[in-house]
């Protein structure tokens, strides 16, 4: 099984497939808009950890991961706490001995849509139709976490 995470500062988008089948799904919510503040980071990612734990626990079948590697950023401290979950993230992923992914956004867009202009619409609707699923009520976060799991799937290379 193949876990795909779209790490966020608000939402964190995570999908986990056997090939073409999806085996679960979703987004954790982090917070409202509110601004994040330094003492909210330890907080946060306690509760990401707590949770992907949880899920390993829950699925331990699963053997790769394929996050989205970031590499712009407007906000310093949006950039300082995402890049802390992925650290921390990929951290918890070596010690449990699985083959690492990463694929930048336009990576993913090109792949799955042609083109890496592709909207978060689009990315949902092409999603949506590579695995069959209702786009109603998905967020972009869990397509795009679908996405990333689908390219480790493919074996397209990842970025480095």
């Amino acid at each position: 099984m193949i876990l795909g995470i779209d790490p966020g500062v608000r939402k964190l988008g995570y999908a986990i497939i056997d090939g073409m089948q999806i085996v679960d799904g979703g987004v954790l919510i982090l917070d409202s808009k509110t601004k994040l503040e330094r003492p909210d980071y330890r907080e946060r990612m306690s509760r990401i950890r707590a949770f992907f734990v949880e899920l390993l626990d829950q699925y331990p079948d699963i053997d790769t991961v394929s996050m989205e590697k970031l590499f712009a950023f407007r906000n310093y401290n949006n950039m300082e706490f995402v890049y802390g979950v992925r650290g921390m993230l990929m951290t918890l992923f070596r010690e449990h001995h699985f083959t690492l992914h990463e694929y930048t956004p336009l990576q993913l867009k090109k792949y799955i849509a042609g083109t890496a202009k592709a909207s978060k619409e689009q990315m949902i609707t092409m999603i949506s139709r590579l695995y069959q699923i209702d786009d109603d009520t998905m967020y972009h976060d869990t397509a795009d976490a679908i996405g990333l799991a689908y390219l480790a799937y493919k074996g397209v290379a990842s970025s480095r």
